[in-house]
């Protein structure tokens, strides 16, 4: 009986977090050329919620070890980013221009992340004055932001 419970617990809080979703990217992963019409790349951020939510979009160098960790450092001198950040508006769409900049000759193949992430910053501002003398409310919250991170390939001509 116990785990019946527990598994309805789980699956609500999972509905939960999806019905919290702030944003969505898409897509996912996207290739492309070092020079050009397919240097230039076009990624969607889309906000189905209903309170509006700020995003910042950075592009990631994605570096792996020989024990498989990998690791994401800045790759801005890489790509040209529009818009990097913004606030998108509750059902609303926006595209994100990238454009690779990097070495036009490459040998191989290059690996990177677009990161599409949601700012902690509180939008939803109270327009009603403090009345004078009236006793301050204090409440507790927990804001979840989310963060996408892209799979972005820098693919030479002719590679295999």
């Amino acid at each position: 009986m116990n785990s019946i419970a527990t598994a309805l617990r789980v699956a609500g809080l999972l509905t939960v977090v999806v019905i919290l979703s702030a944003f969505t990217l898409q897509p996912i992963s996207q290739e492309f050329s070092p020079t050009g019409v397919q240097s230039s790349q076009v990624f969607q951020v889309h906000n189905p919620g209903s309170a509006p939510v700020a995003l910042r979009i950075e592009m990631l160098e994605r570096l792996v070890d020989d024990n498989g960790v990998e690791s994401n450092p800045s790759a801005r001198e890489h790509f040209s980013v529009f818009p990097t950040q913004f606030v998108l508006e509750p059902g609303q769409r926006r595209n994100i221009r990238v454009r690779y900049t990097g070495p036009e000759s490459i040998e191989r193949e290059r690996s990177y992340r677009l990161l599409a992430e949601q700012l902690p910053v509180n939008l939803n501002v109270d327009e009603t004055p403090a009345q004078e003398g009236a006793a301050e409310r204090s409440e507790g919250a927990i804001q979840i932001v989310f963060r996408y991170l892209a799979s972005v390939f820098v693919v030479p001509p002719r590679a295999a």
